[in-house]
């Protein structure tokens, strides 16, 4: 598009052509302008959805216990992909007046659905336990 501005007037950059050769710069500034600012907004949404899925990941896969009868548990969430926040694996692990009681499982899929049914199976051990 410059060039064909460049070249409309009667000579290369002087004359005629500086008017044109001025609108051409601001058009290009502007354009920048309106990527960068459409790029910023489109980074802002995605943290907040980032974050909006670290925190559903975080209620649902509750910090295990340290100790529970005697034995020391850790656990840790760490997703497949680097940008995936939120899935569908699962641990557990509760004290009960029976011992202890340990889930470890991946539901199919991926998004809310894989979260639903994450809630669901963790709810019912919760419960069952």
């Amino acid at each position: 598009m410059t060039q064909t501005v460049l070249r409309w007037g009667s000579t290369p950059l002087g004359g005629a052509a500086l008017p044109m050769v001025t609108i051409a710069i601001v058009v290009v500034t502007v354009a920048g302008v309106a990527a960068a600012v459409a790029r910023a907004r489109g980074e802002r949404t995605l943290d907040h959805v980032r974050s909006l899925a670290g925190g559903v990941q975080r209620a649902v896969l509750r910090p295990l216990p340290e100790t529970a009868k005697g034995y020391r548990l850790a656990g840790f969430y760490r997703a497949a992909e680097a940008e995936a926040r939120v899935g569908g694996d699962f641990y557990d692990a509760l004290q009960t007046p029976y011992g202890l009681r340990l889930v470890l499982g991946d539901v199919c899929g991926k998004g809310l659905s894989a979260v639903d049914a994450t809630v669901t199976l963790l709810g019912s051990f919760r419960e069952a336990a």
